[in-house]
């Protein structure tokens, strides 16, 4: 669902139900806004993966001030409330222009307050569905000496991932990054993760709607046909991606790929 998921009425409903009653695991990406009391209640119904947005520590360089300050309250608020050690609590971090010198430090001040870091390119593009994708503005790698830099830098994270700081994406991704952070083109080689938008349509990928968004919902998924359907024209779809450097898309073809290799 995009948007604030904690200004959604059913939310608590919903968590039980996915967290107590079906064979799913859970996880909550928010930045709460103030509605901490939903967040103890998730907690309390067993919720045990939560995931927020901070970018850097100066909240006056953030991409989205608003966001990150509240998720620097969430952090507080769970302290305070002797919750954050009983849950698992990563950053998703857009590394830019504006945050790449200070991600070390970054990194390390969130791995002494034991939350994982989740490093995510800042992401460019024409595409205009989504906020992240509609230009080449000051955040971006787009030069030269601006991937020069930030090959440097994901090197020196690199080595504090190997030091055992809480740095979740794995190495072969960072590595990824440095090849193609100056034109996103990384391509994925077919479906491992599924997108669903909020009324239930299916998406090509995070990036891209794509014809099945007009084709295809959730209650597709029961039936074989509709899913041949699905993975065909979604091929057709991405033929017309640019790339993208999504962490997502990269670790979960990972996992399939690495999970495949095992059955061999």
């Amino acid at each position: 669902v995009r948007g604030e998921v904690t200004l959604y009425k059913d939310l608590v409903k919903i968590v039980d139900y996915i967290i107590n009653h079906s064979k799913l695991e859970c996880s909550l990406t928010t930045n709460a806004f103030k509605n901490y009391e939903i967040i103890k209640k998730l907690i309390k119904i067993g919720l045990k993966n939560i995931a927020i947005s901070i970018d850097t520590l100066d909240i006056d360089k953030s991409i989205s001030p608003i966001k990150s300050e509240s998720s620097f309250e969430l952090i507080k608020k769970l302290e305070e409330n002797n919750l954050k050690e009983i849950i698992n609590l990563r950053c998703y971090t857009v590394m830019n222009k504006k945050n790449i010198r200070e991600l070390e430090g970054f990194v390390k001040h969130m791995t002494k307050r034991g939350i994982r870091v989740y490093l995510i390119p800042y992401h460019w593009g024409d595409e205009g569905y989504f906020e992240h994708r509609k230009n080449k503005d000051n955040f971006a790698f787009v030069t030269d000496e601006d991937v020069k830099l930030y090959s440097k830098i994901i090197d020196k994270i690199i080595k504090l991932k190997k030091e055992g700081y809480l740095i979740d994406n794995s190495e072969e991704y960072l590595l990824t990054t440095k090849k193609h952070i100056k034109k996103l083109n990384w391509k994925c080689k077919g479906l491992s993760e599924l997108r669903i938008e909020c009324d239930g349509s299916l998406l090509c990928c995070c990036d891209k709607k794509g014809e099945v968004n007009k084709n295809f919902t959730i209650f597709d998924l029961d039936n074989e046909n509709k899913i041949k359907e699905f993975l065909e024209m979604r091929a057709k779809d991405s033929n017309s991606c640019n790339g993208c450097l999504w962490p997502s898309s990269f670790e979960s073809e990972k996992m399939k790929r690495d999970y495949e290799k095992d059955k061999e």
